[in-house]
């Protein structure tokens, strides 16, 4: 016991306290140098095989997350392709479209290329309009584009693929027709110009009646929902009109157009 007393006696030993066992103090640097604890230190824990396994499964699961993020955010932001290949039929025309916001410009006296009675330059400026020829469609997507129908024969290519059309250039050949008819052909006599429109005047009120009915669909089937504003006119008739220049938001047509040009198989 004595022993013992000596070796935590100060007065009895010019030891210092590391030789004589003493407890020195551990000051913590967050508590502004107090005594943090009087408990000797212990050597750092070596992670266990257990707690390395959770870490890497957290890591896995949270790059995965990342990752599934990622895609979702490209997901819901898809291109202007994606979105017209999710909303619209199938044709290699898709690849082609753009959209491209501009006013109409369509005043009831306003002045185009389009305009006006019949002359040869008009009648030609129409034809370059519309007249484009036969694309080819591959063997794969007949099924697809005549969903729901009887089964039909179509017209092939000999070197592959099937013969189509391009439904906005019959829908302007239709637009074409109705400007042609509305003149009577009397006007294209009188005016030396060769008749547009060949058949009897039978046949001639049926492609008509048949073109209204086109064009009725598709403007019913496209539902164009851009709002068309009233404007104020204390000078005209009823003080207001309709703005017919709305500002739309449409598929560049140039480049639909020069897509046809470009892969035409058969021209009209």
């Amino acid at each position: 016991m004595s022993k013992i007393l000596h070796l935590f006696n100060p007065k009895r030993s010019g030891s210092s306290s590391i030789n004589t066992g003493k407890y020195a103090p551990v000051f913590s640097s967050e508590n502004d140098g107090s005594e943090a604890s009087l408990s000797p230190s212990r050597p750092a824990k070596r992670p266990t095989i257990c707690s390395q396994l959770v870490s890497y499964s957290l890591y896995f699961f949270a790059t995965i997350i990342v990752f599934s993020a990622g895609l979702f955010i490209g997901q819901s932001h898809p291109g202007t392709t994606t979105c017209v290949k999710k909303l619209s039929m199938y044709s290699p025309l898709n690849d082609a479209v753009e959209y491209h916001d501009y006013n109409f410009d369509n005043k009831f006296a306003h002045k185009t290329e389009f305009r006006g009675p019949p002359t040869p330059e008009l009648e030609e400026t129409w034809t370059r309009l519309w007249q484009m020829g036969e694309i080819r469609i591959p063997e794969d997507k007949i099924p697809i584009l005549n969903e729901g129908r009887p089964h039909k024969e179509f017209k092939k290519f000999p070197d592959g693929g099937y013969a189509a059309g391009v439904m906005m250039f019959h829908q302007l050949h239709c637009i074409n027709y109705i400007r042609q008819y509305t003149w009577g052909m009397d006007y294209y006599d009188r005016h030396n110009m060769s008749r547009p429109l060949k058949s009897t005047a039978v046949g001639q009120r049926m492609h008509v009646d048949h073109c209204i009915e086109e064009l009725r669909k598709t403007i019913m089937c496209y539902g164009d929902t851009t709002p068309m504003l009233v404007e104020i006119l204390p000078d005209a008739p009823i003080g207001k009109k309709s703005d017919f220049d709305a500002r739309h938001r449409c598929r560049n047509f140039d480049k639909l157009h020069g897509w046809m040009e470009e892969h035409v198989v058969n021209k009209w």
